[in-house]
Protein backbone atom coordinates (compact mmCIF):
# COMPACT_ATOMS: atom_id res chain seq x y z
CA UNK A 1 0.00 0.00 0.00
CA UNK A 2 1.41 3.54 -0.43
CA UNK A 3 -0.31 5.95 1.43
CA UNK A 4 1.28 9.22 0.93
CA UNK A 5 0.18 12.00 3.23
CA UNK A 6 -2.65 14.65 1.67
CA UNK A 7 -3.32 16.61 4.89
CA UNK A 8 -2.74 16.52 8.65
CA UNK A 9 -4.87 13.30 9.65
CA UNK A 10 -5.68 12.30 5.62
CA UNK A 11 -3.90 10.51 3.72
CA UNK A 12 -4.51 8.78 -0.08
CA UNK A 13 -4.88 4.93 0.06
CA UNK A 14 -3.22 3.37 -3.54
CA UNK A 15 -2.28 -0.12 -3.66
CA UNK A 16 -2.95 -3.71 -5.27
CA UNK A 17 -3.93 -6.96 -2.99
CA UNK A 18 -4.11 -10.68 -3.48
CA UNK A 19 -5.80 -13.27 -2.00
CA UNK A 20 -7.45 -16.48 -1.63
CA UNK A 21 -11.74 -16.45 -2.35
CA UNK A 22 -14.08 -19.26 -1.17
CA UNK A 23 -17.39 -18.80 -1.99
CA UNK A 24 -20.90 -21.21 -1.76
CA UNK A 25 -22.29 -20.69 -5.31
CA UNK A 26 -26.20 -21.73 -4.61
CA UNK A 27 -28.47 -22.62 -7.57
CA UNK A 28 -31.18 -24.38 -5.90
CA UNK A 29 -33.58 -21.46 -5.98
CA UNK A 30 -32.11 -20.26 -9.38
CA UNK A 31 -33.36 -20.97 -13.40
CA UNK A 32 -31.04 -23.74 -13.58
CA UNK A 33 -32.56 -26.09 -10.50
CA UNK A 34 -32.87 -28.85 -13.24
CA UNK A 35 -29.01 -29.28 -13.13
CA UNK A 36 -28.20 -27.99 -9.89
CA UNK A 37 -26.74 -31.31 -8.78
CA UNK A 38 -23.94 -31.27 -11.39
CA UNK A 39 -22.89 -28.02 -10.22
CA UNK A 40 -20.25 -27.62 -7.48
CA UNK A 41 -21.66 -25.75 -4.00
CA UNK A 42 -18.58 -24.58 -3.07
CA UNK A 43 -15.85 -22.89 -5.38
CA UNK A 44 -12.28 -21.56 -4.54
CA UNK A 45 -9.58 -20.00 -6.53
CA UNK A 46 -7.47 -17.04 -6.74
CA UNK A 47 -8.16 -13.02 -6.27
CA UNK A 48 -5.93 -9.99 -6.99
CA UNK A 49 -7.24 -6.39 -7.59
CA UNK A 50 -6.27 -2.76 -7.38
CA UNK A 51 -7.92 0.28 -5.15
CA UNK A 52 -8.03 3.66 -4.79
CA UNK A 53 -9.35 5.92 -1.89
CA UNK A 54 -8.37 7.73 1.38
CA UNK A 55 -7.56 7.06 5.05
CA UNK A 56 -8.77 8.91 8.06
CA UNK A 57 -6.44 9.02 10.76
CA UNK A 58 -7.94 9.02 14.05
CA UNK A 59 -5.05 8.90 16.51
CA UNK A 60 -1.98 7.11 16.23
CA UNK A 61 -3.06 3.69 15.75
CA UNK A 62 -6.63 3.45 14.27
CA UNK A 63 -8.05 5.48 10.58
CA UNK A 64 -11.31 4.99 8.89
CA UNK A 65 -10.60 4.00 4.99
CA UNK A 66 -13.39 4.53 2.12
CA UNK A 67 -12.42 4.38 -1.99
CA UNK A 68 -12.96 2.58 -4.71
CA UNK A 69 -11.79 -0.97 -5.72
CA UNK A 70 -11.75 -3.59 -8.54
CA UNK A 71 -11.29 -7.02 -7.85
CA UNK A 72 -10.78 -10.04 -10.27
CA UNK A 73 -11.49 -14.01 -9.20
CA UNK A 74 -10.48 -17.01 -11.20
CA UNK A 75 -12.11 -20.07 -9.41
CA UNK A 76 -10.65 -23.51 -9.49
CA UNK A 77 -11.98 -25.83 -12.81
CA UNK A 78 -14.62 -27.89 -11.55
CA UNK A 79 -16.03 -31.01 -14.01
CA UNK A 80 -19.61 -31.12 -14.47
CA UNK A 81 -21.55 -34.28 -14.96
CA UNK A 82 -24.70 -33.03 -16.41
CA UNK A 83 -27.74 -35.84 -17.44
CA UNK A 84 -31.38 -35.13 -16.85
CA UNK A 85 -34.51 -37.30 -17.12
CA UNK A 86 -37.65 -36.35 -19.21
CA UNK A 87 -40.44 -39.32 -20.14
CA UNK A 88 -38.90 -41.60 -18.21
CA UNK A 89 -35.66 -41.47 -20.54
CA UNK A 90 -32.25 -40.69 -19.22
CA UNK A 91 -30.09 -38.52 -21.22
CA UNK A 92 -26.47 -38.07 -20.36
CA UNK A 93 -24.93 -34.30 -21.87
CA UNK A 94 -21.83 -34.33 -22.75
CA UNK A 95 -18.83 -34.07 -19.63
CA UNK A 96 -17.50 -30.33 -19.50
CA UNK A 97 -15.19 -28.60 -17.55
CA UNK A 98 -16.95 -25.56 -15.42
CA UNK A 99 -14.48 -22.62 -15.27
CA UNK A 100 -16.20 -19.58 -13.51
CA UNK A 101 -14.47 -15.99 -13.70
CA UNK A 102 -15.42 -12.74 -11.23
CA UNK A 103 -15.00 -9.28 -11.88
CA UNK A 104 -16.08 -6.91 -8.91
CA UNK A 105 -16.12 -3.46 -8.95
CA UNK A 106 -17.10 -1.10 -6.31
CA UNK A 107 -16.72 1.09 -3.39
CA UNK A 108 -15.77 0.48 -0.10
CA UNK A 109 -15.49 1.36 3.74
CA UNK A 110 -13.63 -0.10 6.36
CA UNK A 111 -11.42 0.70 9.93
CA UNK A 112 -8.43 -0.01 10.05
CA UNK A 113 -5.62 -0.65 13.12
CA UNK A 114 -1.38 -0.33 12.60
CA UNK A 115 0.12 -2.78 14.39
CA UNK A 116 3.83 -1.46 13.86
CA UNK A 117 3.67 -0.01 17.20
CA UNK A 118 3.33 -3.24 19.34
CA UNK A 119 5.16 -5.14 16.73
CA UNK A 120 8.09 -3.09 17.09
CA UNK A 121 7.70 -3.39 21.11
CA UNK A 122 7.21 -6.95 20.90
CA UNK A 123 10.34 -7.22 18.46
CA UNK A 124 12.60 -4.91 20.01
CA UNK A 125 12.94 -2.79 17.26
CA UNK A 126 11.47 0.27 15.44
CA UNK A 127 10.43 -0.01 11.63
CA UNK A 128 13.26 3.74 11.64
CA UNK A 129 16.79 1.23 13.02
CA UNK A 130 15.06 -2.07 10.54
CA UNK A 131 15.66 0.06 7.84
CA UNK A 132 18.75 1.55 8.93
CA UNK A 133 20.17 -1.68 9.49
CA UNK A 134 18.99 -2.85 6.44
CA UNK A 135 20.71 -0.05 4.10
CA UNK A 136 23.79 -0.75 5.75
Amino acid sequence: MYTPLIQPNLRADIGVFAGYSLGKFDVENSLIQDIAPAIPSYLDGFSYGAKLGALYEIGDRWGIEFGAKIMRTTYKSKDLDISFDLDGITYKGEDNTFKLKQLDMGAYLGVSYRFKYLLSKIIGFDSLNLMANLIN
